[in-house]
């Protein structure tokens, strides 16, 4: 259903589209909206525009969109709006909306809306979409404009496609006015991970700190958009993964915690299987935190430390040099 904020610019794409007159109960029905709500919104869109109506009205007709005076605006707010990115910035917005909400269907009206482009623009912009997609076993359907693929794929394209995620200094990530990312969802991950530094006495290292906020960040944002959520299609643990958590009960300690108090900050169940996510990236930041540090032993502290990494880390079943995600 269309949103308020959203019907009055799509009414007039509708009529942008249209060379004829179309009647109040064509685009009630296309609009998914009343007759009555057609009228406020075509009266709310002429009082606002200074030149005279933008939609003119014929009785047993209905209604038309002004062309010339709907051009002469959208040239406006071009050089105000869209001018402002580059095809390359105004896909990766597209993408990242699409992804942040798959596999749910997206109105091309709702996803082209702030960028004044044609249909020739948006057919090669689903193009190169589709195209980098592809790279991480995902699929635009373009009938819907909904992305397939698993949880996993998808939420890797979206580390990798949202630009916050690539500052080196944590602390940027609260620049949310410059980032697009969610205020309350940002300073609620950057507060997780303060208190986990805290709980596990350390500092998490780069790149795992800016790893583990964008990891629990889209959590949080997939969470929110979609609900119930399976990683490789499932959600429970395997024997293996249990073995796992045992061995360190203060990470897991941590990662439960985390994962509980987001259950909490959402309002709804998380599966398990988020905690020992979690939990492998905790164990590598530690192990990595240990050998960003050896540096101020002799040589002979430093192997017997290399060592013991290697042997937990096989333990374990991960490598501690590995900044990838754990999906």
């Amino acid at each position: 259903m269309t949103t308020k904020e959203n019907r009055e610019q799509n009414l007039l794409l509708l009529l942008s589209k249209q060379r004829d007159y179309v009647t109040s109960t064509e685009l009630a029905t296309e609009l998914a909206v009343s007759k009555k709500t057609v009228y406020r919104l075509i009266r709310k869109i002429n009082d606002n525009y200074p030149e005279g109506d933008l939609i003119s009205s014929e009785k047993g007709r209905g209604y038309k969109l002004d062309y010339e005076k709907y051009i002469s605006m959208n040239l406006t707010q071009m050089d105000n709006s869209s001018s402002a990115y580059s095809p390359e910035e105004r896909r990766n917005r597209i993408m990242e909306e699409l992804l942040l909400t798959s596999p749910k269907a997206k109105n091309v009206y709702d996803l082209f809306k702030d960028y004044y482009v044609g249909d020739s623009v948006i057919f090669n912009d689903e193009q190169a979409i589709s195209d980098q997609l592809s790279e991480y076993q995902l699929k635009l359907i373009r009938k819907n404009r909904a992305i397939q693929g698993e949880e996993g794929n998808i939420r890797q394209a979206i580390a990798d496609f949202i630009q916050a995620f690539n500052t080196v200094d944590i602390d940027e990530l609260a620049s949310v006015r410059e980032s697009r990312l969610n205020t309350y969802d940002a300073l609620f991950v950057l507060n997780k991970i303060k208190k986990i530094e805290k709980n596990l006495k350390m500092t998490l290292p780069y790149p795992y700190n800016i790893n583990i906020f964008s990891h629990l960040y889209i959590l949080i944002t997939r969470s929110r958009n979609v609900g119930l959520l399976k990683i490789n299609d499932r959600n429970v643990l395997t024997k293996e993964e249990k073995e796992q958590l045992s061995k360190d009960t203060t990470l897991y300690e941590v990662a439960n915690s985390t994962i509980t108090n987001i259950e909490q900050y959402l309002n709804r169940s998380l599966p398990e299987i988020e905690i020992f996510y979690l939990y492998q990236y905790l164990a590598s930041s530690r192990m990595q935190s240990v050998v960003d540090d050896t540096d101020k032993f002799s040589e002979q502290v430093t192997q017997i430390t290399y060592t013991y990494m290697e042997e937990m880390s096989e333990k374990l079943g991960i490598s501690i040099f590995d900044t990838r995600f754990f999906y």
